[in-house]
């Protein structure tokens, strides 16, 4: 009965057994309703409690005249949006969107060599948890937390409607939390050792430099390169394992986080600020407007991010996989895309712009341990102000605070933070007052 060959895999029965008592109850089906209770009890991988709610499906299944049965599936998986058990359409609805993620999803499969039939649709969940059951563990484990929160909406859909088929649903976020808490001790602490090793490298290279009095160029590039190794360790340690929380969930973290760092600036910079030297001395004038050498820099290397980050994210198949890890987590990850491994890559990429920015900007004005939260603030009212989408109208907006937080110092000095924030009022409300509102199913 099953889609795919069988081969040698860790914990497959329990998800295979999942799989078919959530396709059409046909007769093949009802007739090996005894095999699939009893692959259940020998994998042990559900609790009794789950185990007797689905010996109670299966009992069900078998007691009832055959036509009730498939009439109550079709009546409960077919014909509602809310029950429907495939995914895309959860994810992507009607839109057009739909058609090339079925054939992404296709490929993902093939890839794996793995081959449907003829009538089978690869975003069903049933064929979900097939593929699952064919990977190592801890890829499976990844594939089913991806799809985890479409899971949970369709077991809460059947709790509301009394459905036996509920059981089914939770036993397959159980399985996956079954797996959480039983991985391996040994690969567990050499996935530890990798992650640190990087770091470790990193800040054993910049205790054997800081007192051999590199030129400033050195300096500066082992400062982006201690900052951004620790990028993907903040990930890995604060959000990988979070990564199904709720927007609440990952914003307190994300303040937990900021104290912690602003903690430890204070211990290894100490309360007062420092400037950097400056990487050029020249001065420059163009009429009535005077620049520096490391004005000019600053504007340099930002257009060159600017323009980098634009072709990377536009033109290179990596962006756009991080680009549809950010606007579609599950969707990404049904097409292939590993979304800790985008994690990873954006904070090491927020690392490096993070420490570039703090030398460019160290000779210009003192820095102190605190001062990146204010700044960051700033960049995330310009990046709403651009829409959070174009690179050109993103820098559009910082220029515009940049002009309003100008005046606001010159006019009214005390005030021009609160000036500056309270840009994204109106902002946010036009956006909310011009988009509409949308309803979730």
């Amino acid at each position: 009965m099953s889609i795919f060959p069988s081969r040698p895999v860790p914990a497959v029965h329990t998800l295979r057994v999942l799989a078919h008592l959530l396709r059409y109850p046909d007769a093949e089906l009802r007739a090996h309703l005894g095999e699939l209770s009893e692959a259940l009890h020998a994998e042990c991988a559900l609790g009794t409690s789950r185990l007797a709610e689905l010996d109670a499906l299966l009992l069900r299944m078998g007691a009832l005249d055959p036509l009730r049965v498939e009439g109550d599936y079709v009546e409960l998986f077919d014909r509602g949006h809310s029950t429907s058990l495939h995914l895309f359409e959860h994810v992507h609805g009607d839109s057009r969107d739909r058609g090339p993620a079925m054939i992404d999803l296709i490929q993902t499969y093939e890839r794996a060599g793995l081959l449907l039939g003829d009538d089978e649709l690869p975003d069903h969940l049933p064929v979900l948890l097939e593929f699952a059951s064919t990977q190592p563990a801890p890829q499976a484990r990844e594939f089913l937390g991806e799809i985890a929160h479409i899971v949970r909406v369709i077991f809460s859909a059947l709790l509301k409607r009394h459905s036996p088929y509920a059981s089914v649903l939770a036993a397959v976020l159980d399985t996956r939390l079954t797996w959480q808490h039983t991985r391996n001790a040994p690969k567990a602490l050499k996935a530890g050792a990798m992650t640190l090793l990087v770091p470790a490298v990193v800040a054993v290279l910049s205790i054997w430099a800081a007192p051999q009095q590199f030129p400033l160029l050195v300096q500066a590039l082992l400062t982006v390169a201690v900052v951004t190794a620790f990028g993907p360790l903040v990930y890995r340690l604060a959000y990988q394992s979070l990564a199904d929380a709720s927007s609440l969930v990952l914003l307190i973290v994300s303040v937990g986080v900021h104290f912690a760092m602003t903690g430890l600036g204070l211990l290894f910079f100490g309360a007062e600020g420092f400037r950097n030297p400056s990487f050029w001395d020249a001065r420059f004038s163009m009429g009535a407007l005077n620049l520096s050498g490391q004005a000019v820099i600053i504007f340099g290397v930002s257009l060159a991010l600017i323009v980098l980050l634009w072709q990377f994210f536009e033109h290179t198949l990596y962006g756009k996989a991080l680009r549809a890890t950010a606007v579609n987590r599950l969707g990404a990850r049904l097409m292939g895309i590993s979304s800790h491994g985008a994690g990873q890559a954006t904070f090491a990429m927020a690392a490096l712009i993070g420490a570039l920015s703090g030398l460019l900007i160290g000779p210009t004005t003192t820095v102190f341990y605190d001062s990146g939260f204010l700044i960051g603030l700033k960049g995330f009212v310009a990046a709403v102000i651009g829409g959070l989408a174009s690179y050109p109208t993103a820098a559009v907006g910082a220029l515009f605070v940049g002009i309003v937080e100008a005046f606001g110092s010159f006019w009214a000095s005390a005030f021009k933070e609160v000036i500056v924030f309270t840009l994204i009022l109106p902002i946010l409300l036009w956006r909310s007052m011009a988009g509409g509102h949308t309803e979730e199913h």
